[in-house]
């Protein structure tokens, strides 16, 4: 038996997986190995434990049932179910998996076959793990994680749905934000942010004032004048570069533009910072 990876307690990058599956083990076991623990009384273990065949064969017994794996199948033996080994054959070759989990349920042995790309992403595993680099553990881990998943769904296993909608709407608009964010400076049409998320005009318009309150023209004035206010505080810009820097036709139609928005002149603005400080 080889331990190929041991998941850390704290990652360095923490993930979703890591909250679904801890203290996991993925170790690689051969036929001669394996014989050595041939005839051990039935035991259970407080983790879940799952053996994947990727050449030769085991025979396992579970619940006073026998259960042959050859090349391509698998097992997943739930926390508290008694099993043992019967046989395996020379030419044997497995992975093997343990975790600990609350996400799933099941109470009773689970077989199935994996899928090439199953077995893809355990001898990816098995390859990172032998030359190690500095994000070696979370690829790893990010694969365990999908096997684990997908062995479980080839079992009938069902995730609650995810409800898309609200997701959606919310990613969307964190990329409009982000996209205006980066493009204050640039001649910005809400056309242009639309387009960039693969909306119409109308439904970006839907989306911030659902979320926002206004519209996006009006928020892109906004973060606008927000980023025009942090830069008329430092002194050592004058509001002629301010006014280029944004587009503004001249000094004189930014200083109209900025009093429309704020109350007051850019002058103004600066010295009663100025003053605060």
């Amino acid at each position: 038996m080889k331990i190929l990876f041991k998941q850390q307690k704290c990652p360095t990058y923490p993930s979703a997986s890591s909250s679904i599956i801890s203290n996991c083990y993925f170790k690689e076991l051969f036929g001669e190995s394996d014989r050595k623990i041939i005839n051990i009384r039935a035991h259970h273990h407080t983790d879940y434990e799952i053996h994947m065949v990727f050449d030769g064969h085991q025979i396992y017994e579970c619940d006073g049932k026998s259960v042959r794996l050859g090349k391509g199948d698998f097992v997943i033996f739930p926390p508290g179910v008694r099993h043992k080994s019967l046989e395996n054959s020379e030419d044997l070759h497995k992975y093997s998996l343990t975790f600990k989990s609350d996400f799933f349920e099941s109470q009773k042995m689970l077989c199935g076959k994996t899928t090439d790309h199953i077995n893809e992403s355990l001898e990816f595993v098995a390859k990172e793990s032998a030359s190690p680099t500095v994000f070696s553990a979370q690829l790893c881990m990010n694969r365990i994680f999908e096997t684990v998943i997908l062995l479980f769904r080839l079992c009938g296993f069902k995730e609650q749905p995810q409800e898309k909608s609200i997701e959606h709407f919310d990613e969307r608009l964190s990329l409009a934000k982000k996209y205006i964010s980066d493009n204050l400076e640039q001649p910005l049409a809400v056309s242009d942010v639309a387009g960039y998320c693969y909306l119409s005009n109308k439904q970006l318009t839907r989306l911030f004032v659902s979320n926002e309150g206004l519209s996006p023209a009006k928020y892109i004035t906004n973060e606008r004048m927000k980023r025009i206010c942090e830069l008329i505080i430092d002194e050592d810009i004058s509001f002629k570069e301010i006014s280029i820097r944004f587009g503004y036709a001249s000094e004189c139609y930014f200083s109209t533009a900025f009093k429309k928005h704020s109350g007051m002149s850019p002058g103004y603005y600066r010295k009663m910072h100025k003053k605060s400080q």
